[in-house]
């Protein structure tokens, strides 16, 4: 947490606190990116009930473009990101 100034370890130590407390307390929504138009949300990782870590979730609000379940157009994507020398999806 060194990364972060003091109100925004304060504020992470609140959620780990929560998440502690009970397992049922699982995700925060902690922020929303109106330039990025996304919502931001700290998760909860557990271990059989334990917490063992958090992570940070972004969820973009901008309609998806691909169609449902269109496989194709996700494969070309791979192709796209391999070209590209970004990593890709290998089931």
């Amino acid at each position: 947490m060194e990364c972060h100034n003091q109100a925004s370890r304060e504020k992470i130590q609140q959620v780990v606190d929560w998440f502690i407390a009970d397992d049922n307390h699982n995700i925060v929504y902690t922020f929303h990116n109106e330039k990025q138009n996304k919502d931001v949300y700290m998760v909860a990782l557990r271990d059989e009930g334990k917490l063992i870590g958090y992570y940070e979730k972004h969820e973009y609000r901008n309609t998806e473009k691909m169609k449902l379940y269109d496989l194709i157009y996700y494969m070309w994507e791979e192709v796209q990101t391999v070209n590209c020398g970004k990593w890709a999806f290998i089931p």
